[in-house]
């Protein structure tokens, strides 16, 4: 605009330029500031007179509700409002100006890239209406409110949004709103805060004995919850909540997450108990385990003597005494200390001895030790794979049949293998009988997409090495039996995927079977991620010893934490070979 003044008899003044912005300070409702999107229609723009009831607080702001709801399923009545100083109280009816922003909360170092963001109000101004008014109904999730789609998470990579049918938009629907969740069941152990569950949801998926989904090639079992709970907060798989859980829905982390406002209800405990292997020891028959023994070292201070003496009950009582058992992340002897420290005999003989102690057979140890810090796992604590054997079953064979030499490490040369740990092979004698087995620690999954992230479809940065690595492990095999057509060989370890997927498929190829594909879905898992059971730790035999071989995975550690006898984060599995019928 421009002005000029002017008066008779005077000179004109100077013209004048202002410049003006019209601001639209009309009340803009909480459903059309978070839109049918995971991205507000808002974003970037002041907003003015947002009202809301507040019905949760945190640190750093608060969350509000319409109590003027559109009725559109799709659009979220809730949102946060970032305002440190605000003094409001829950049930405070309340105006708010201010910009709205797509925050990208608490996560991992690459969040920028894989993380969704949570629609939020960053206020100038917070006035208070009425105090003491009743809050908006809590939605209740499962099959007697609103069911949560189980079957997608996302199907056409943010084109459509469809809570109806895509999880992921879901609960992007019910973002800042409160949530009901009816006498949740627990479905995994609590760590780091967080405790998934499920709700009675409809539907007919394959769940474990306790109730944890399975995990299978076209199953992400998206009717997860995560609760957010103190991280001293003792819990395990199978116990179910007396009451429901009340909590405003958040995210963080790559998942969305649910912050109870109600106290936690107490738990039924589910009756889950460490049991022994189904599979009887018999002498004619060889008993082969892998187990993940989760950064174990002669450190006292980061490896305890308790875990020590339950990791070698789990050896004697619930494995019952395998001939051999391959074990991934034995660490050096000094664990994490860096100081290019890298043999782990010490580490070994603590297990040894404990076994012993308790009147288990005197095991040996056998390794081929890495380079310092070159394999991979924590700095200094050189993470390795290695083989325990009862001599009084088993030999290292002194003049290897199958083997070039014994032992050995697969790719110490190939740069394919930098930065993770080399396979180790060893040959072994029983009852007369060569076998060779392979120990195994695959590359992790660290680098992959967050199911509930940005990146749809998924993609997998860490699978193509892991196919690689698989193929050179097969070809290694393959070189045994071009040698000797019979040569019994298993391959066993943390293979860091699961049996459905590309490099385990890879590693299987045309001469081995993965021997968890034999067990029954409902007991086939070793692991417990967010609240899907599945098999990260296989053992695969060759082709002419499969049909004389049985498994089972050892359901010790998964399910529950250490404060109930946990030893390490993985599940065993035992494996008993008739070699005999194989010959």
């Amino acid at each position: 605009m421009k002005a000029i003044a002017e008066k008779e008899g005077l000179t004109s003044s100077p013209i004048s330029t202002f410049s003006f912005v019209i601001v639209n300070n009309e009340p803009v409702r909480i459903h059309d500031i978070q839109g049918k999107s995971h991205l507000s229609p808002y974003n970037g723009k002041k907003v003015y007179n947002v009202e809301g009831v507040v019905t949760a607080l945190d640190k750093n702001g608060f969350y509000i509700e319409d109590n003027q709801p559109d009725n559109d399923p799709a659009t979220s009545e809730g949102m946060y409002v970032y305002k440190k100083d605000a003094n409001v109280a829950v049930g405070d009816l309340i105006q708010v100006d201010g910009v709205v922003e797509e925050y990208v909360g608490p996560g991992y170092a690459e969040r920028f890239e894989t993380d969704l963001t949570t629609t939020e109000i960053k206020a100038s101004r917070v006035a208070v209406i009425a105090k003491d008014q009743p809050l908006p109904a809590p939605i209740v999730l499962g099959e007697n409110g609103v069911k949560i789609p189980d079957q997608i998470i996302d199907n056409d990579a943010f084109g459509l949004f469809d809570p109806n049918e895509d999880a992921i938009d879901f609960y992007e629907s019910v973002e800042g709103m409160r949530v009901t969740m009816p006498t949740p069941k627990i479905i995994a152990p609590q760590k780091n805060g967080n405790l998934y569950v499920t709700v009675k949801n409809g539907g007919n998926k394959v769940v474990t004995k306790y109730g944890t989904p399975v995990l299978d090639e076209n199953q992400l079992n998206p009717e997860r919850l995560s609760v957010k709970v103190p991280r001293d907060y003792v819990a395990k798989v199978g116990d179910t909540f007396t009451g429901d859980i009340i909590g405003v829905v958040g995210y963080d982390y790559g998942s969305f997450r649910i912050a109870p406002i109600t106290e936690l209800p107490s738990v039924v405990d589910g009756g889950f108990k460490q049991i022994g292997a189904n599979i009887q020891p018999r002498l004619d028959k060889l008993t082969v385990a892998t187990y993940n023994i989760e950064n174990f070292s002669a450190n006292k201070k980061e490896t305890t003597d308790e875990k020590v003496k339950a990791l070698a009950y789990s050896i004697k009582y619930n494995l019952k005494m395998p001939d051999i058992i391959g074990v991934e992340e034995m660490q050096d002897n000094n664990g994490t200390v860096n100081d290019g420290t890298t043999d782990a005999s010490l580490s070994a003989k603590r297990i040894i001895d404990a076994v012993l102690e308790i009147r288990g057979p005197k095991y040996e140890y056998v390794e081929i030790a890495p380079n310092n810090n070159l394999d991979g796992g924590a700095p200094g604590a050189n993470i390795r794979v290695g083989f325990f054997y009862n001599p009084s079953r088993v030999k290292l064979a002194t003049v290897p049949k199958l083997l070039d030499k014994n032992v050995v490490r697969i790719g110490d040369e190939n740069p394919l293998f930098e930065s993770t740990r080399k396979p180790l092979a060893a040959e072994f004698t029983f009852q007369g009988q060569n076998l060779v087995v392979v120990a195994n620690h695959l590359n992790s999954k660290i680098g992959d997409a967050t199911p509930f992230g940005k990146v749809q479809p998924l993609v997998l940065k860490s699978e193509e090495k892991r196919v690689q690595l698989a193929q050179e492990v097969n070809n290694f095999v393959q070189g045994i039996q071009k040698k000797n057509t019979n040569a019994p060989v298993v391959v066993l370890g943390d293979m860091n995927d699961f049996e459905f997927a590309k490099p385990l498929k890879t590693l299987e190829g045309t001469i081995l079977k993965n021997m968890l594909n034999t067990v029954p879905k409902e007991n086939r898992y070793t692991y417990i991620h967010e609240g899907n059971a599945q098999v990260l730790d296989h053992i695969l035999v060759t082709n002419n010893i499969a049909p004389h071989t049985i498994v089972d995975p050892v359901h010790l550690n998964t399910n529950i934490m250490k404060e109930h006898g946990r030893v390490s984060d993985h599940d065993p599995v035992l494996a008993q070979i008739d070699l005999k019928k194989a010959s």
